[in-house]
């Protein structure tokens, strides 16, 4: 890329949209205080930073450039347009029906599953309304009725601005100009819907259980506040003093969120755990109460427990895609020096999907590296793409756990192939784990093999 100061780089690329998503996400940690400061009583303000800070997807996916981080913003401020509303305020509401509006059709925009999260906050709307179906009093005035009216009507001028905004901005960018204002336009949620509603396109990406978010991926994302939600849940809907003291109207719809995006997601076979990622601001205000009566040694637990997983996330599982990326890349950025023509295979066996974009080596030359996922093929396959990258006159590089290093290398080996050890990266993947614990740490690696190719098979 050149020797000039401004050179792009692989950490360059890796860390600018990670500092850029860290900014943004501190717009959810100011809706949190906004909220706690409008309902005291319900959402103390500390054990609701302290809730929301300490949980692990918060610290590692709120600085991830990924669509539900772009989603979990978006609901959590559209969480406090609606949880601060105020019929005393009148104009002031009517902006943040609008806010709201605007959000829901953004956040509908970046993953329609936004609307599963966000589908029963008109209740709430309902009861600042005076039509409360979480108390079931309704205060049917001419007043009330016009409100609901006019915040509704607001609200939908919010929803279509934001829709009108980002179709005319996909159909630009996916049809171009000349097709802007053809029809039919192009509608991304529908699309999306579309994608995610043929069982084959999920089968690519795995299928689960539909009990995987609730029994699974909701306690390993939120683990105590996750436990305390459902326990203050279970205790109101079981005890009737416990539904007239303990649990706000605040709370019963931070619930109802939950339920709602758990419930919808729930239907959907294939299940990651990173869906649930909006929840974290819903879940944390509300097992904030919990945390706040819960003694010293529970408050360090619960920390602990909520931390502990961004340790194993953020510092070991896949954790040597980036480096082995960064390393293939100054290695062809090396080769290409001498020879600008020379073209490079990165096979990424067992692995988790590169983000190509971090390659930047040949990028200004028109010459990058083709880059081949083999996440669900043997060895023998491997060899089999190897040998043809050969025939092409390819460089070849094979990224690969080293759990699997042994099969790798005896394949390579009957295809008359010579493989050497470039670099080892700390690494851990769930799909191979390590089996022989006497040799734990030398398996967790994740190795950057150079293979030459001589297409003579031996007898």
């Amino acid at each position: 890329m050149g020797d000039t100061a401004w050179a792009v780089t692989t950490r360059t690329l890796l860390y600018a949209p990670r500092l850029w998503m860290f900014c943004l996400s501190l717009l959810s940690d100011c809706a949190i205080s906004l909220i706690c400061r409008r309902h005291p009583r319900s959402f103390p303000l500390w054990p609701c930073l302290v809730c929301y800070a300490s949980a692990w997807p918060v610290l590692l996916l709120s600085s991830r450039p990924l669509s539900n981080t772009a989603e979990s913003i978006l609901f959590s401020i559209a969480l406090w347009a609606v949880l601060t509303l105020d019929s005393a305020a009148p104009t002031l509401a009517l902006f943040k029906c609008f806010a709201a509006g605007v959000l829901a059709g953004a956040g509908m925009f970046c993953r329609p599953t936004f609307a599963f999260f966000s589908c029963l906050l008109p209740f709430y709307v309902l009861h600042v309304c005076g039509f409360s179906v979480f108390t079931w009093k309704l205060h049917l005035t001419w007043t009330n009725v016009r409100r609901v009216v006019q915040w509704a009507a607001t609200a939908a001028v919010g929803v279509a601005a934001a829709c009108f905004c980002f179709v005319a901005g996909d159909s630009y960018f996916f049809a171009g100009y000349g097709k802007l204002f053809e029809w039919p336009p192009v509608l991304t949620p529908l699309n999306f819907a579309r994608y995610n509603a043929n069982a084959s396109n999920l089968a690519q990406h795995g299928l689960h259980p539909r009990y995987t978010h609730a029994l699974v991926n909701l306690p390993l994302m939120f683990g105590p506040a996750a436990l305390a939600v459902a326990s203050a849940v279970a205790s109101w809907l079981w005890s009737a003093k416990s539904r007239s003291a303990a649990m706000t109207v605040e709370r019963l719809a931070l619930c109802a969120c939950v339920a709602s995006g758990l419930a919808l997601l729930s239907f959907v076979p294939h299940q990651e755990p990173r869906f649930l990622a909006p929840l974290a601001m819903p879940l944390a205000l509300a097992a904030a109460p919990a945390f706040a009566r819960a003694g010293a040694l529970r408050r360090t637990s619960w920390i602990a427990l909520a931390v502990a997983p961004a340790l194993y996330f953020g510092l070991l599982h896949q954790a040597g895609i980036v480096p082995a990326i960064a390393h293939v890349d100054a290695a062809q950025n090396a080769l290409q020096q001498l020879l600008p023509d020379a073209h490079t295979d990165v096979i990424f066996f067992h692995t988790y999907m590169p983000p190509r974009h971090l390659f930047v080596a040949g990028a200004a030359t028109g010459n990058p590296p083709h880059v081949i996922e083999m996440s669900n093929h043997t060895a023998a396959e491997l060899r089999e793409r190897v040998e043809a990258s050969t025939s092409a006159g390819a460089c070849i590089y094979v990224v690969v756990p080293a759990t699997l290093a042994e099969h790798v290398e005896y394949a390579f080996l009957l295809g008359g192939c010579s493989a050497h050890v470039e670099a080892e990266f700390l690494h851990l993947t769930n799909e191979d784990p390590p089996t022989d614990w006497h040799t734990l740490f030398a398996l967790l690696r994740l190795r950057v093999y150079s293979v030459l190719c001589n297409r003579v098979t031996p007898s």
